[in-house]
C-alpha cells in the first residue's frame, strides 16, 4: 500500500511522537471543520503534541485539519485541540494516522498535558496491577496421584 509508513520508520522524522507518549486505551472525539456531528477514533498512542488514531476506514486524510477531543479522566469533560494529520501508517498491526497537536491558548496545551498525564498515570498504574498479581503467584509443585 502507497502511503503506509511503519510507526519505526517514522519516529525519527517526527520526534514529536516520542515525547512522553505513551500506549492507551481512550477513544477521542473528531471534528471536522465544516461538517456536521463527530466521530470517535480509539488512540493508540498519545503525547503531549501528538497522537496516533486507529483509522481503518481510512476517513481521515493527510494533510487535514481537524479537532481532537480527549477526554479528562478527573472531570469527564473533553479538552479540544486541533491536530494536523501528518502521516498514515500502522502501529500493533492497526491501521491509523499520527497527528501534532496545536492549541489556542496555552491554557489549553496545559489542559491537555493534564489529561494525557491522567491518561498514562492510569495505565501505568493498571500494568503494575497486573505485573504484581502475576508476581505474587508462587510456584508449587504438582501433587503426585498414585
Amino acid at each position: 500500500m502507497e502511503g503506509i509508513q511503519s510507526v519505526s520508520s517514522v519516529d525519527s522524522d517526527y520526534p514529536f511522537r516520542r515525547d512522553h507518549r505513551a500506549r492507551v486505551s481512550a477513544v477521542a472525539a473528531v471534528v471536522h471543520p465544516g461538517h456536521p456531528g463527530r466521530a470517535e477514533f480509539n488512540v493508540l498512542d498519545l503525547s503531549g503534541n501528538g497522537l496516533f488514531l486507529a483509522d481503518r476506514e481510512s476517513s481521515l486524510c493527510n494533510g487535514s485539519k481537524v479537532r481532537v477531543g480527549l477526554p479528562s479522566r478527573r472531570t469527564g469533560e473533553s479538552v479540544w485541540g486541533w491536530a494536523d494529520i501528518l502521516w498514515r501508517g500502522n502501529k500493533d498491526g492497526k491501521p491509523g494516522v499520527g497527528a501534532q497537536l496545536a492549541f489556542d491558548s496555552p491554557a489549553q496545551a496545559n489542559s491537555w498535558k493534564e489529561a494525557v498525564d491522567e491518561w498514562v498515570e492510569d495505565e501505568s498504574m493498571a500494568t503494575l496491577a497486573s505485573v504484581r498479581r502475576i508476581t505474587r503467584r508462587k510456584w508449587r509443585p504438582r501433587s503426585r496421584q498414585s
